[in-house]
């Protein structure tokens, strides 16, 4: 890991969470639920941690690898476990958590954290170009 990525690591985390704070305290006052900011800075942080702690993981332990041409099929494996791994803490733990600090059923959990994602991306595509370096 570069000096650089020490640098904006914690810069982006937390944008990601005051960011989806913001986001997930909107979401939860359009659908009546608890629009308390406590509630949402709780949620977001939980899930941003986790979400920022495995990729974070996920670059110590593979930053350092070096393939050679023969090497294609554990390259692939490779990515793909990656890949399912970041998946899930999306797509898997943010749902969980916002369903057991909202209480609300998996369905409308899963559809808050999805709206929650995507409102994040628009932003920081908009705003936050940092996030492409």
């Amino acid at each position: 890991m570069g000096i650089l990525t020490l640098i904006l690591y914690p810069i982006l985390y937390v944008i990601s969470i005051i960011t989806g704070t913001l986001i997930a305290r909107s979401i939860a006052k359009n659908n009546e639920w608890d629009i308390s900011y406590k509630t949402a800075f709780i949620v977001i942080f939980i899930w941003m941690t986790i979400t920022f702690g495995t990729s974070l993981i996920i670059q110590l332990a593979t930053g350092n690898l070096a393939f050679s041409e023969n090497d294609n099929f554990l390259s692939i494996s490779l990515g793909i476990i990656i890949l399912i791994i970041s998946f899930s803490t999306f797509l898997i733990i943010g749902p969980f958590i916002v369903k057991k600090f909202y209480e609300e059923e998996f369905r409308e959990s899963f559809s808050m954290t999805m709206r929650i994602l995507l409102y994040q991306s628009l932003i920081y595509i908009l705003f936050f170009p940092l996030f492409y370096i």
